[in-house]
C-alpha cells in the first residue's frame, strides 16, 4: 500500500540539496513507501506566497509524480498558499499531468487543481 510522509531527517538528501543551491533549514522532503521501502521522493520548499517544486523521484511511474506533486500541493494549502512553481528539469511531464499550461513552469492556484480531483470522480 502506497503511503507519503514528510521526513523530518533529510541528512541523507545533502547531495541532491547541494546540487539545487538548497539549505537543509528550509527545504522540505516527502517520501513515498510501497511495503516499508521508499519507492520516491521529492524536494520543495515554502515561501511566502508559493511553493518551489525543486525535485521528483517517481522512477518512471507517472501516477507516482502525480501522487508527490498533490500531495505537496495539498500541504502547502493547508498553510494557506495558493501559487506553486515547478523548478523540475522534466516540465513536458507537469505539463502533460496538467498542473502547468504549455510553456509555463507556475501554477496560479493550487485550490483549482485540488477542485479538479473531484470533478474527475464525477466524471
Amino acid at each position: 500500500m502506497l503511503e507519503i510522509h514528510q521526513r523530518n531527517d533529510i541528512n541523507g538528501y545533502s547531495g541532491y540539496l547541494n546540487e539545487f543551491g538548497l539549505s537543509a533549514n528550509e527545504s522540505k522532503i516527502i517520501e513515498a513507501f510501497d511495503n516499508n521501502k521508499v519507492i520516491g521522493f521529492a524536494i520543495f520548499m515554502y515561501h511566502d506566497d508559493n511553493v518551489k517544486i525543486f525535485y521528483v523521484d517517481y522512477n518512471d511511474d507517472k501516477y507516482l509524480c502525480d501522487g508527490l506533486i498533490r500531495t505537496i500541493l495539498f500541504k502547502a494549502s493547508l498553510l494557506g498558499i495558493d501559487k506553486a512553481e515547478f523548478l523540475m528539469s522534466d516540465i513536458k511531464l507537469i505539463e502533460d499531468l496538467g498542473f502547468v499550461q504549455k510553456g509555463h513552469n507556475g501554477l496560479v492556484s493550487i485550490q483549482s487543481i485540488m477542485n479538479g480531483c473531484k470533478s474527475c470522480k464525477n466524471s
